[in-house]
C-alpha cells in the first residue's frame, strides 16, 4: 500500500507541469505596424462571417533568428476592429 502512495504522489509531483501555463508577451503592436518594420504573413484563419475576422500569424528572419507574432483580430462592426498581437519570442524585438 505504500508503494502505491508512493508511486501516486511521485506520479502528482511530475504531472505538475504539464498544466503550467504559458505567458506570452502581449504588445500595443498592430498588423500594420508589424507589416511595416518587415515581418511578413506566415499564416491566417479567418473565421465568422466578417471579414478580416480571425488569427493571423507573421514572422521575421533577422541575424539568423525567427521572431513570431501572434495576432488575433475581431471585427465589432465597421469602422470598429479589436486587433490584439502576442510576441511569442519575448526575446527578440
Amino acid at each position: 500500500m505504500k508503494k502505491l502512495l508512493g508511486i501516486v504522489v511521485l506520479g502528482l509531483l511530475l504531472s505538475g507541469n504539464t498544466y503550467a501555463e504559458v505567458k506570452f508577451q502581449k504588445t500595443k503592436l498592430k498588423i500594420d505596424d508589424l507589416v511595416l518594420q518587415g515581418y511578413t504573413l506566415f499564416a491566417a484563419q479567418l473565421e465568422g462571417n466578417m471579414i478580416g475576422n480571425g488569427v493571423y500569424v507573421l514572422t521575421k528572419i533577422s541575424n539568423d533568428k525567427q521572431s513570431i507574432f501572434h495576432c488575433y483580430v475581431a471585427m465589432k462592426g465597421l469602422p470598429r476592429k479589436v486587433e490584439t498581437c502576442y510576441n511569442l519570442t519575448p526575446s527578440i524585438e
